[in-house]
């Protein structure tokens, strides 16, 4: 079962994130006081969650909020497949940031998650 602080730390635009051995970390530009003090009261739900759940849910848990199809989860799964746990959540983040960073740059509110699923797609499928 997700954590519903997960849901909401995601949705909030957070990216999160894992470092050796086992620290969480979490990442956004802005998000309020009382969801970062309940991610840490929380915080070994989030862990053993981040640990244990498939791929599937991972990825399409941690870019709520993004306007990704199923086939977009899809391509991202596909291409974290081949890494660890660690990796897929640092790979998770950037896709979201490339993402957030190319539909900032588009003033069209219809086209901007367009240009987001461009830019994170490309990133992920040319990154080395």
């Amino acid at each position: 079962m997700i954590p519903i602080i997960v849901l909401e730390l995601a949705r909030s635009g957070c990216s999160i994130t894992l470092q050796p051995p086992l620290t969480l970390r979490l990442g956004a530009s802005a998000f309020s006081m009382t969801l970062l003090q309940q991610a840490k009261i929380e915080k070994t739900d989030i862990l053993n969650w981040l640990i244990h759940a498939d791929t599937q849910t991972l990825a399409s848990t941690l870019l709520q909020g993004l306007a990704l199809t199923y086939e977009d989860v899809r391509f991202v799964c596909k291409h974290l497949q081949v890494h660890n746990r660690y990796e897929q959540l640092q790979l998770l983040a950037r896709y979201r940031t490339a993402y957030q960073d190319a539909a900032e740059q588009v003033t069209n509110e219809q086209q901007q998650a367009a240009a987001g699923v461009k830019a994170a797609n490309t990133w992920l499928r040319c990154r080395r």
